[in-house]
């Protein structure tokens, strides 16, 4: 028979009038960052290019379809526990997760519509965090943040990609008088990327365990990057099987 160890069924005596029985339940909250990668498949069909023999060539101009998608290795890291106030670390060893966020179909486009992956060096499509859509705020504090969270479930992803100058590459002079074949739009010689598509990623149903109780999401929080390149972060927040809010 095992000993007292604090939980309603086994109580640990404190004095003659009192139990302790919330030993053992664990943290309250917990948190963990998502990512979701974006597979990009590039026209490499399009071969060199229309134009004369003295035109340089490129392979791979133009996008034709993309993917958001969820890698279950490493799509939830950075995993902490609220405890006495304050996030603290936790192994990834000590927490499982089932289920999978809610995403988007596969997106495709049509030839000479935005750029891929190309010799000349231009940007190929990425895609970053924008905002959590809806909820109301929650008296939690974002891990490694001042940002609170709130009771949404869904993230707003922007995917960006390079659109063509017209309706295809065009030729320009770019060294010297043999002309050259240019792709991408700039501004002030920077490519300028357009919002290819907004689609939005949901975390309803995902749930993890530690200690041996289930965790799951009430809310969450985007905290997009100040760069226009990198991802940002999008944290989500557990709460304890017996936590709603």
């Amino acid at each position: 028979m095992p000993g007292p160890y604090g939980s309603l069924a086994n109580p640990v005596p404190l004095d003659p009038f009192q139990e302790i029985v919330n030993v053992h339940w664990g943290a309250k909250y917990l948190a963990a960052n998502l990512d979701v990668g974006l597979e990009i498949v590039a026209g490499g069909a399009n071969g060199t290019g229309p134009g004369p023999e003295y035109v340089d060539p490129w392979t791979y101009a133009s996008l034709t379809s993309a993917l958001l998608f969820f890698n279950p290795a490493d799509a939830l890291s950075t995993y902490k526990q609220l405890s006495g106030g304050v996030w603290n670390p936790v192994l990834p060893e000590q927490v499982s997760y089932t289920g999978e966020p809610s995403l988007p179909s596969e997106f495709t486009y049509d030839l000479w519509e935005y750029t891929g992956v190309s010799s000349s060096g231009i940007v190929q499509p990425f895609h970053r965090y924008v905002e959590v859509t809806g909820g109301a705020v929650l008296d939690i504090t974002v891990p490694l943040s001042g940002e609170q969270f709130t009771d949404g479930l869904s993230v707003q992803v922007d995917i960006l990609g390079q659109p063509f100058v017209g309706d295809g590459p065009h030729p320009a002079p770019f060294s010297g008088a043999v002309p050259l074949w240019k792709t991408g739009k700039d501004i002030n010689g920077l490519a300028d990327m357009d919002v290819v598509e907004s689609p939005t990623v949901s975390i309803e149903g995902l749930t993890i365990t530690f200690n041996g109780k289930s965790y799951t999401a009430i809310g969450s929080k985007c905290l997009p990057s100040t760069l226009i390149s990198q991802r940002g972060d999008f944290w989500i927040l557990f709460g304890r099987e017996d936590v709603t809010a």
